[in-house]
């Protein structure tokens, strides 16, 4: 699975042609990766979720303002954990699979919003050359 920074094909499909190597750090490192998505995923996006966010959406009107307030911050929380543990665990599982593990640097986090399309257009751009 590639997600994120992408990967040249040159450099990854020679790795699945080999059988998968895995150091006690990588294999570490995969499974906090994991477990941390986990958590994010079920105790804390599907708790919100359900004791949260859905009794409030579903019947608005029983609810006070605060709390309506509060489901909304909570549907936005839920959202991230939902997506950032998915992700946690994706790059776990392919920690397991291909030797580079974690390609995600700082260069490829905008600091602001006016970066974000122009930034991401330029690393692409880049990488295609």
């Amino acid at each position: 699975m590639i997600a994120g920074p992408i990967v040249r094909a040159g450099e990854l499909l020679p790795q699945f042609s080999q059988p998968p190597t895995l150091t006690s750090e990588q294999g570490g490192r995969a499974i906090f990766l994991i477990m941390l998505g986990m958590i994010k995923k079920i105790a804390i996006a599907d708790f919100l979720a359900n004791n949260l966010v859905d009794r409030v959406f579903d019947q608005p009107q029983l609810y006070s303002s605060l709390e309506t307030l509060a489901a909304i911050y909570g549907y936005a929380l839920q959202i991230y954990c939902d997506f950032s543990g998915y992700t946690d665990i994706a790059i776990g599982q392919r920690c397991c699979l291909v030797s580079s593990c974690l390609r995600i640097s700082i260069h490829h986090i905008a600091r602001s919003t006016s970066e974000t399309s122009g930034g991401v257009a330029h690393h692409f751009v880049q990488m295609a050359v």
